[in-house]
């Protein structure tokens, strides 16, 4: 081969890489371009690799509004809890009140987080701090109305379960007996919400107990016959 030919021959190789090398160039210019797209079109993305991006004014209120709420709620449920704990209820009282008013903040602060707007935010808040506020505070007084109350519903319950096993009562006997006994459940409870002190409240339990049992079952149908026959009997001697 001449070296004239292999001086042509250099020449054609030498231009093909460079047209490769401004090809390759070409991509990698549009790629990068492409990435930087993707990074400034997704703000997490960009935190990631330390790239800075600008937060609207919009973005900053509603993040502060929703970190304000979520905090007048915990505030809110710090105070609550401190009441709670200043009470004078048993402590299992005091762990189950403390407990609904933590699952009612948390599901407060769920709100606040969905919230879309600043003053949505602060509105979930506000309506946060009410909620956990309504928890009721337990006290030795509250405690005993609510076991006293509870035993009277047992009591009335077990007594209309009596009267409706008694055989042979007609059913005008056993509603009647009924109501009784709902009469006497009712003012019983009245009694235990009025009391002011723990031994009011047993004072008046006792006594709704006592009334419900005195409640007379109905009377069978062969009860009922004699002594709708001893009555006549009495009658017709006078």
């Amino acid at each position: 081969m001449s070296n004239k030919r292999r001086k042509e021959m250099f020449k054609e190789s030498k231009s093909v890489k460079q047209r490769y090398a401004t090809r390759k160039l070409k991509v990698g210019m549009v790629s990068l371009l492409m990435g930087f797209t993707f990074i400034f079109a997704s703000a997490p993305a960009a935190k990631v690799i330390g790239i800075p991006m600008t937060v609207s004014a919009e973005e900053v209120d509603l993040s502060s509004a929703k970190e304000a709420a979520k905090q007048s709620i915990e505030d809110a449920l710090n105070k609550k809890n401190k009441a709670i704990d200043d009470g004078d209820a048993s402590k299992t009282a005091k762990e189950a009140a403390k407990k609904a008013a933590g699952e009612i903040a948390e599901a407060e602060k769920t709100k606040v987080d969905k919230a879309e707007t600043a003053e949505l935010a602060k509105t979930a808040g506000e309506l946060g701090v009410t909620k956990v506020g309504e928890v009721e505070v337990p006290t030795a007084l509250s405690e005993a109305q609510t076991a006293a109350e509870a035993a009277i519903n047992t009591a009335a319950e077990k007594k209309i379960d009596e009267i409706k096993g008694v055989q042979g009562a007609s059913e005008e006997d056993i509603t009647a007996a009924e109501e009784k006994v709902k009469a006497a459940q009712s003012t019983a409870i009245e009694a235990i919400k009025k009391a002011e002190n723990p031994q009011g409240v047993t004072e008046a339990q006792t006594a709704g107990e006592e009334a419900i049992n005195k409640v007379a079952n109905p009377q069978t149908a062969l009860e009922k016959a004699q002594t709708e026959a001893e009555a006549a009997i009495n009658a017709a001697a006078e």
